[in-house]
């Protein structure tokens, strides 16, 4: 389950269906994306079918899944849970 974002854009699009500041070419894609990490019990068993790898250097202990380009969705997981998701393009 989603506890926590850092992506106030990500957050309005999640909570309250508030969507217009991402780019809407690939909203579906950030909502399916979305979807998959909220319903997701274990990383990276459960998000298998997500180009989902962890990440390094400043962003260690984060799970990086590829949007589109270089503009990524990444999170923690503890216990079951996504925390500090957000929305970067961090190449």
């Amino acid at each position: 389950m989603i506890k926590s974002f850092r992506s106030k854009a990500l957050r309005a699009c999640w909570v309250d269906d508030n969507c217009y500041k991402l780019p809407q070419s690939i909203l579906n894609k950030i909502r399916w994306i979305l979807q998959i990490v909220d319903l997701a019990q274990a990383v990276p068993d459960d998000l298998c079918q997500l180009d989902l790898h962890p990440l390094k250097g400043n962003y260690k202990g984060y799970w990086s899944v590829k949007v589109n380009g270089n503009y990524r969705i990444v999170f923690t997981f503890i216990n079951g849970n996504a925390y500090d998701v957000d929305y970067i393009d961090y190449h």
